[in-house]
């Protein structure tokens, strides 16, 4: 009998606590429209986060500077690559987003 109590509240966390996480990472992607994946692939070894002009190199082949600061540590992530085209006084260009671990960053592409 107390079995048949606690299914549903049980059920009923899991949603509620999904939903949440669900939520929580969606508002990550606010202001995405528009940009387009084009690569999946892996940090090349540990990702203490981003700051200003630091390279980042990735398991295929990819690096990209980060354009934006946050700290955070993870061994080999994964990571999403984003572009999205943009123009400038009649100069087009790709602006790059890179998705790592779970936390959205400003890149550019390596120049040096």
């Amino acid at each position: 009998m107390l079995i048949r109590r606690l299914i549903p509240v049980a059920l009923s966390l899991i949603v509620f606590w999904s939903g949440t996480v669900f939520a929580d990472t969606a508002g990550d992607f606010r202001g995405m429209e528009g940009w387009t994946i084009i690569a999946t692939t892996q940090v090349e070894d540990e990702f203490e986060g981003c700051d200003f002009d630091k390279v980042i190199k990735f398991l295929n082949g990819m690096a990209l500077e980060c354009s934006t600061f946050s700290y955070t540590y993870s061994f080999m992530p994964n990571a999403v690559i984003f572009a999205k085209p943009a123009k400038h006084k009649d100069m087009e260009f790709y602006q790059i987003k890179a998705l790592i671990g779970d936390k959205l960053y400003d890149m550019s592409p390596r120049l040096k």
